[in-house]
């Protein structure tokens, strides 16, 4: 072995020292700020997520950590009697109760962050643009390895025979359901279409591309595949249920992109909780099972397909503006609740209307294949229209 290749040896490993260790003072300082809050890293690490995505049930709370049910009431009631969160009625569904942040509370825990976040600018400070960008390449290319990784352990209990395919297959799955937590800032869902005279949606020249690119292939051997652009989300696989997690760090600014081919040949539920900047849905070659947007919503534009029974479709925490297109004589009914500057369905125009606004197309109550769509908070322009 050269003089070269033994000093680089040296550095890797060095380097593979470094990282191990900087992972563990991670988790290290995780465990401290823990203790000094008065609860435990799991405590902790669901706290933030309430923080990002806004109240959750329990139930969305134990999908998204993988805790049980049990698990989760327990969680709850050590968060709640610490002072940190708390167990309120939904307000667009008086039956459900979600569990909340604790506002107060968690501003009180950023200021325990501050410190940390002030050293990290000094730090960085010392580095030129150039500088930080290589760094900031090679931490995200890291991210992505650790993803593949996680993806293959959990994929299979036997390390041995785990593969190192990132799209996991079809296998027994006869439905799938996408969730996005933290959403990219941008999401675009495009199925590939040979459907003559139906337009091609598309955002307006006004509109920045699209950060996150889904798309529908019927021939796909997988469940879903996926290309991830920028600091990679955390991937998490069971069964037929995806669902993919941005935790934005406050010293990370940058975009998070990300292509998604899901399978055509199962039916599918889409779900954004955390608010969506911007959403384009073409969603005319999937089988919906239905689309629940939580958290906000700035701008949507979806392409619906013909519906199998009633399929709802909920927007809550208020929306900029919404548009809605379904195959022509598909029955829709649209409820807002929260008010609305201005409502069109099909020909039907409203404006500045307050409070609870129902409107149906004139097909509605006689269709056994319908829409239902839901938004609570309010909405600025909502438009759903036939092609």
């Amino acid at each position: 072995m050269s003089s070269i290749s033994t000093a680089r040896a040296a550095l890797l490993q060095t380097l593979e020292r470094e990282l191990r260790t900087s992972s563990a003072q991670g988790v290290i300082f995780s465990q401290a700020m823990a203790e000094r809050l008065g609860l435990n890293p799991t405590d902790l690490e669901c706290l933030g997520i309430l923080s990002d995505l806004g109240p959750l049930t329990a139930g969305q709370l134990a999908e998204l950590t993988g805790l049980t049910t049990g698990a989760i009431t327990g969680l709850v009631d050590r968060l709640e009697k610490r002072g940190y969160a708390r167990r309120v009625s939904d307000p667009s569904d008086r039956r459900r109760v979600i569990v909340e942040p604790v506002a107060e509370r968690v501003q009180a825990i950023d200021a325990l962050f501050q410190p940390l976040k002030q050293a990290t600018a000094e730090l960085c400070a010392r580095y030129s643009d150039e500088e930080l960008a290589l760094v900031l390449d090679f931490l995200t290319r890291c991210g992505a390895l650790l993803q593949t990784e996680t993806s293959r352990l959990r994929a299979s209990g036997d390390p041995s025979s785990a593969s190192a395919e990132t799209a996991p297959p079809l296998g027994s799955a006869t439905a799938g359901r996408l969730i996005f937590v933290g959403a990219a800032s941008q999401i675009a869902v495009r199925a590939d279409t040979s459907l003559p005279g139906v337009p091609v949606l598309a955002f307006r020249k006004s509109t920045p591309a699209p950060r996150l690119t889904l798309r529908v292939d019927p021939a796909l051997p997988d469940l879903y595949r996926a290309d991830y652009e920028g600091p990679p989300p955390n991937v998490y696989v069971r069964g037929g249920t995806v669902k993919v997690h941005y935790r934005r760090s406050p010293l990370d600014w940058r975009e998070r992109a990300a292509e998604i081919v899901l399978n055509g040949r199962i039916p599918w539920r889409i779900e954004a909780h955390g608010g969506v900047g911007e959403l384009l849905a073409d969603l005319r070659d999937l089988r919906l099972d239905g689309l629940e947007l939580s958290g906000g919503l700035a701008r949507a534009e979806l392409v619906l397909p013909r519906p199998a029974g009633t399929v709802r479709l909920r927007v809550s925490g208020g929306a900029n503006s919404l548009v809605v297109h379904r195959p022509r004589e598909v029955a829709v009914r649209v409820q807002v609740s929260g008010g609305t500057n201005e409502l069109t369905l099909d020909e039907q125009h409203l404006r500045a209307a307050g409070g609870h606004v129902s409107v149906e197309s004139a097909n509605y109550r006689r269709a056994a294949d319908r829409y239902e769509l839901d938004v609570s908070g309010g909405v600025n322009t909502l438009l759903v229209d036939a092609f």
